[in-house]
């Protein structure tokens, strides 16, 4: 059966840079090249070196060096380790193994490199400028004369091997069978993945009678050291059809790739080795060689921050015109706005649909956009600079990407009211409480948090270092309580507005009439804000919150697709 993506783009794959259905993946259009610039040596280069993946940490050891890699990957991920701290997490491991390991000593022993064996991990490099294949990681593009020109490397892990030994694994398809075992709460509403428009879309194209599993991915920047621009953005995935207690888990998830450079990902040359994994899973593997049934992989969709998404989508960042993901508004810049790119409230955004991508990326591709900053601007581009790969490995490009409420509702709004609320920047706007900070701070001390909170909360002159767990707690558990008093009745009741909203979207079961409720509390509480907080603060994260109940219905609760969920 044909995706939403293959009626749209069938009709012109080679322009696009797309194969045809017995094709690899091979895209012609990369956003700092011409189709000319393009050699084959960039498009088809074969992997410099090869990681063993097989051999265990040390002798008998359980794991194997990429799997400890994955699970280190994912453990500073989620923790939001900085440069040393990960330096300082390697040091200690190594200080607890054996002498004779074979762990990764340092961060540059992460990518040495060591002889082939059976299920590689492919290693190529790429200028740091232009993109074009390199051999090794001291191998500087002779062509580019930038003094500060260095080499990218993405480091590939590939998918098939992972998928067949998790299948492997004792229980493995005992886990997968959650989705019909679960015992729902209500069997109207959305309480997982498997209830949103996106997997009931997708499972129309399951293979009956074999195995069918949908994945989620996701990726994040990782700055290796403080006092350098080199930083680590491996992608993630986990699949969909284990239970949310399982699914999470670092020995279930799999990494398809790292990305490491003073760059941001190519958004086409690090999915590039993925896509073809996940081709390959798409039309179905056997596990062995004397397998009756196929196990069929899907990728349903993703979730990263706002930075990420516009890389991977290749799309203006959230600072930008024509930045949002999910609707065509441009947003605004002037004087009102401090210069600052804003977007006020405004109802019924046209949405993006995959029909304008394609003649969007056209437009950037012919014009080269990306080099001419003021045509992103331009409605015929609507703020795509060029084509994504990842157009090609999910149904829709847009609505598959979820909405990160970690990054978006938690560090995002929540911390933008508690910032206006408290900073002493603002302590001279009407909106402002800071003459107030010692009784917020007192009741917040006096608090005696529940055991289900892992954190016990701080001061709000502490701000900065909340993490997002303390800002979700806050906001849901006991932020209405403290702020009670403090705030003025409008303030406050503007307030409640935007925790219903969310609450009820991040709820473990969303009836319909939830997700109705939410959207016009969430709607008022945008509309508002402009009013209550003024037009400069109205911010990209704001706007996102307009698209939650668009997020909810296709693809899940927000507890779902959340990187907090990803925590260790």
């Amino acid at each position: 059966m044909d995706s939403p993506n293959s009626l749209v783009l069938s009709s012109d794959l080679p322009w696009f840079g797309l194969p045809s259905p017995n094709e690899e993946v091979v895209p012609n259009h990369f956003s700092r090249f011409s189709a000319e610039d393009l050699d084959a040596d960039l498009i088809v280069q074969e992997p410099t070196f090869i990681i063993d993946e097989n051999k265990p940490l040390y002798e008998g050891a359980p794991i194997t060096p990429k799997e400890s890699l994955t699970a280190i990957f994912a453990f500073t991920q989620s923790e939001h380790f900085s440069g040393a701290g990960l330096g300082r997490l390697l040091s200690l491991i190594s200080l607890h193994l054996p002498e004779q390991n074979n762990f990764f000593q340092s961060s540059r022993d992460l990518f040495k490199l060591q002889e082939h064996h059976e299920e590689p991990v492919n290693i190529s490099f790429f200028c740091s400028i232009c993109y074009k294949s390199r051999t090794s990681s001291s191998d500087l593009c002779d062509v580019c004369s930038d003094e500060k020109r260095s080499v990218s490397m993405f480091i590939h892990f590939p998918l098939v091997p992972q998928i067949k030994r998790m299948c492997r694994r004792p229980n493995f398809f005992r886990d997968i069978e959650y989705k019909s075992t679960r015992v729902k709460q209500n069997d109207n509403n959305l309480e997982d993945i498997y209830d949103g428009q996106a997997y009931k879309e997708a499972e129309k194209q399951f293979s009956v009678g074999d195995t069918n599993l949908t994945l989620t991915w996701n990726t994040d920047g990782l700055q290796i050291f403080n006092s350098s621009l080199m930083s680590l953005w491996p992608f993630y995935f986990v699949i969909n059809e284990l239970s949310p207690k399982k699914r999470y888990l670092t020995e279930n998830m799999l990494i398809g790739g790292i990305w490491c450079g003073v760059t941001k990902p190519h958004p086409n040359l690090s999915l590039k080795h993925i896509c073809n994994d996940l081709k390959v899973l798409q039309n179905g593997i056997n596990i062995d060689e004397n397998s009756v049934t196929k196990v069929f992989v899907k990728l349903l969709c993703g979730t990263c921050d706002a930075p990420a998404r516009a890389y991977f989508l290749n799309t203006k960042t959230h600072s930008g015109f024509y930045s949002c993901h999910l609707c065509l508004c441009r947003g605004e810049n002037s004087e009102e706005s401090e210069d600052v790119t804003v977007f006020p409230f405004q109802n019924n955004f046209a949405p993006r649909t995959l029909r304008q991508y394609h003649d969007n990326v056209k437009f950037a591709v012919e014009n080269r956009v990306l080099h001419k900053p003021q045509l992103q601007n331009d409605e015929r581009c609507c703020g795509i600079k060029g084509p994504s790969i990842l157009s090609y490995m999910v149904d829709d490009l847009f609505q598959s990407t979820a909405i990160d409420s970690m990054h978006c509702i938690f560090w995002g709004v929540t911390r933008q009211i508690l910032t206006l609320l408290f900073d002493k920047t603002y302590k001279d706007e009407p909106f402002s409480v800071y003459a107030k900070i010692k009784t917020v701070n007192e009741r917040i001390l006096n608090i005696e948090p529940p055991h289900f909170l892992d954190r016990m909360p701080e001061p709000v002159d502490k701000l900065i270092h909340w993490k997002a767990s303390m800002l979700r707690a806050f906001l849901f558990n006991y932020g209405l309580c403290v702020l009670y008093g403090v705030l003025s009745p409008i303030y406050f009741e503007h307030l409640v507005f935007f925790v219903s909203g969310v609450a009820k979207s991040n709820s473990s079961s969303v009836s319909p009439e939830d997700i109705e409720k939410a959207s016009l509390l969430l709607s008022s509480f945008v509309q508002k804000f402009e009013v209550l907080y003024g037009k400069r603060h109205m911010s990209h994260n704001l706007h996102m919150v307009l698209h939650l109940s668009q997020n909810l219905q296709y693809l899940a609760p927000l507890w779902v697709t959340t990187v907090l969920s990803m925590k260790i």
